[in-house]
């Protein structure tokens, strides 16, 4: 059986899978909950949280990969070795070192690293997509497709496939290898809940279609309207998911059930953005909630320009932790980040306003990580204004504030005496004012 539950965001999808999760659990019934990789660790703890010690034993959290091991390691295969991404370019480098002289449009590349490393991306990408060696190699002699270069890698990532069956498995194989080796007695007794998926990959498709023969398979999808209505909208990805998924159990020979939400749970307490939300998605939709003059739930600002904007919720900011509303409980949401940032911090500082923006970043840039690099300049090439500054704007650096201005402007003047410090440091770090 497989079950639908469509509806947009906030029309309380993940909380009716999860009370149908806390009704099973209740009842000693197992289930299983499929979630993206980057959730799996916050719906534990959150199952935890909302079922306690008991019953969070009788709900199985996993992701495709997670899910993926373990079949493995029941079934055999686990043992097999995966390939990391460095793993992948070196097969890649290896494969274009098999072909020899069939290698011509991309002969200059070879040798490349950065190349090596494209190229392994784009057959991860392929493999994704479900698209084999022999289907791009048919695609590249299709009628105005660039057959040098499609055909040179179709080539390499038959080679490169012929390689991997013989050394290691790549992360996408093994979730297929799985699928493969699903039987009705792992899901006996359970049914199996699939969570904040936008899409599935091909691999994330081949579980799902071995799937569905042996379990009841429920499946969340934000989608604002019924699949079979056709549009290029925000929600037309979803509803082609949901038409892929229906397809799928069509074939398997499983019934299919569907379950729309309409209603909108997250903005309950709040009618007025209910009726935004609503007017958002059809203009012609006529508002039917009161608003107080004297207290709007929703104000908006005529601005010129993106600074005149930040000025605007600065002010706004500013007058309601005034009226007592902590910092922590307001939030600043922009179109695109990179076009306000600038202008918001600029803003907020004036205004002696703290701000927390939450930027992706990666690991050699956060200040631990700069903090060894520029001692290790220091180390290495004596003291460069660019490494002292760079060590001083970590943050981690515990001096008082006068020593801290003294020892930036020391940096910022360090090129007219350089030459007086660099031959001590370079013997003897410890000779450096720094100490």
């Amino acid at each position: 059986m497989l079950t639908l539950i469509l509806g947009p965001s906030g029309s309380g999808k993940s909380v009716r899978l999860r009370e149908e999760l806390r009704q099973r659990a209740r009842s000693r019934q197992r289930s299983i909950l499929i979630v993206p990789e980057q959730f799996t660790s916050s719906t534990e703890g959150a199952l935890y949280h909302a079922l306690g010690d008991e019953l969070s034993a009788y709900v199985e959290s996993y992701s495709f990969t997670s899910l993926a091991e373990t079949l493995l390691r029941r079934y055999g295969g686990a043992a097999v070795p995966t390939l990391s991404e460095a793993g992948r370019a070196v097969l890649v480098r290896r494969a274009m070192d098999e072909m020899m002289d069939k290698v011509v449009y991309y002969s200059r590349q070879r040798r490349s690293a950065a190349f090596c490393q494209k190229a392994a991306e784009t057959i991860s990408e392929l493999k994704s997509a479900g698209i084999r060696p022999e289907t791009l190699a048919d695609y590249a002699n299709a009628p105005g497709a660039d057959k040098d270069k499609l055909g040179e890698l179709a080539l390499i990532f038959g080679t490169y496939e012929t390689l991997l069956a013989q050394t290691a498995m790549d992360p996408g194989d093994r979730v297929e290898l799985a699928a493969k080796s699903l039987d009705q007695a792992f899901f006996a007794g359970r049914t199996v809940y699939i969570d904040e998926f936008d899409t599935f990959n091909h691999s994330k498709r081949a579980m799902l279609a071995a799937m569905l023969p042996v379990a009841d398979v429920t499946v969340s999808l934000c989608c604002d309207q019924a699949p079979d209505q056709a549009d290029d909208g925000v929600f037309s990805g979803a509803r082609r998911v949901a038409n892929t998924l229906k397809s799928m159990a069509a074939s398997a020979g499983v019934p299919c059930k569907e379950i729309r939400l309409t209603q909108d749970m997250r903005h309950k307490d709040a009618p007025a953005l209910a009726e935004l939300g609503l007017l958002l998605a059809d203009p012609t939709y006529t508002p039917e909630a009161e608003v107080d003059p004297a207290a709007p739930a929703i104000t908006y600002y005529k601005a010129d320009s993106r600074q005149a904007e930040a000025k605007a919720v600065a002010a706004a900011v500013k007058a309601r932790a005034r009226a007592g509303v902590p910092y922590n409980k307001m939030a600043v949401i922009c179109r695109t980040v990179d076009q306000y940032l600038q202008q918001i911090r600029y803003e907020f500082r004036l205004q002696n306003i703290p701000l927390f923006c939450d930027e992706p970043t990666t690991p050699e840039n956060t200040a631990p990580a700069r903090a060894i690099h520029a001692a290790l300049d220091l180390l290495r090439g004596g003291l460069t204004t660019t490494a002292l500054l760079r060590l001083l704007k970590t943050g981690l650096v515990d001096l008082d504030r006068d020593s801290q201005c003294a020892l930036e402007n020391y940096a910022y003047t360090w090129p007219l005496h350089a030459q007086d410090w660099r031959e001590p440091f370079t013997r003897n770090p410890e000779a450096t004012p720094i100490g």
